[in-house]
């Protein structure tokens, strides 16, 4: 799937069409936990989130991920997993390293 990456975004999200896949194809089961407070998008819109829970990336980490309904993008990495992942943009050749690996 892709991911539109905002620094501007405080939380990572996955659309749960996109969660829904993942737990098929790899036959795992949902793991959601009801979110503690709303999320807003930038236009102050409340966002229909089903829930948080965790992703793994490749072989690095574990990523708090919010599962939200009618998101406009297959996911959107926010600020929290690209300061987890150490994540550096080169905006000229548009890859980022993030968790030590090269993503285009």
């Amino acid at each position: 799937f892709s991911a539109l990456i905002d620094t501007g975004a405080s939380r990572t999200l996955m659309a749960l069409h996109v969660f829904n896949k993942i737990c098929l194809s790899l036959h795992r089961p949902p793991l959601i936990q009801k979110p503690p407070y709303q999320l807003q998008s930038v236009s102050g819109q409340t966002l229909d989130v089903k829930g948080i829970t965790q992703v793994k990336v490749r072989n690095a980490a574990s990523l708090q991920v919010y599962v939200v309904a009618n998101l406009g993008h297959e996911c959107i990495l926010g600020i929290d997993s690209l300061r987890k992942g150490k994540a550096q943009l080169d905006i000229f050749t548009r890859e980022m390293t993030w968790f030590q690996g090269k993503w285009i």
